[in-house]
């Protein structure tokens, strides 16, 4: 190769476009960084918080159902809120308990919450006639 065929370039021209560069890369690994911080910091109380135990509301209850009573309940590995259900007059307890997923994983469903990222897990028992008891808990994201 010939000496005229490398392509020009005028003093200082790399040094000025790195420089730019830096200008606008560095700030923003900074801020992607922090946010990043952020965010395992909250994913990481979410998973210690021992005490944590979802709302009622949080639970996809049929509408026709009616809510009798609320508790809680802990235990070595957390906290899970009791929810005592009674069926509509037009069902029974049996067809509650299916409708909110008694079948499924042996009683067991969850659901992620975007809101709280968070994983709301609930299991449902006949307790009588007419009324299931729900528990409920944030389950493990992660696995």
């Amino acid at each position: 190769m010939s000496a005229e065929s490398w392509p020009v370039q005028t003093k200082g021209a790399g040094k000025r476009s790195g420089r730019r560069l830096r200008r606008f890369l560095v700030p923003a690994l900074v801020v992607a960084g922090v946010v990043g911080a952020v965010v395992l910091s909250v994913l990481a109380w979410r998973m210690m918080d021992e005490g944590a135990m979802p709302e009622v509301a949080q639970v996809p209850l049929p509408e026709s159902a009616t809510v009798m009573a609320t508790g809680k309940q802990c235990g070595s590995g957390g906290c899970w809120r009791t929810i005592s259900v009674a069926a509509p007059s037009s069902s029974t307890a049996e067809e509650l308990a299916e409708a909110m997923g008694r079948s499924a994983d042996h009683g067991e469903r969850c659901l992620f919450r975007v809101p709280e990222f968070r994983e709301v897990c609930w299991s449902v028992k006949v307790e009588s006639e007419r009324s299931v008891a729900l528990e409920a808990w944030y389950g493990d994201v992660f696995g």
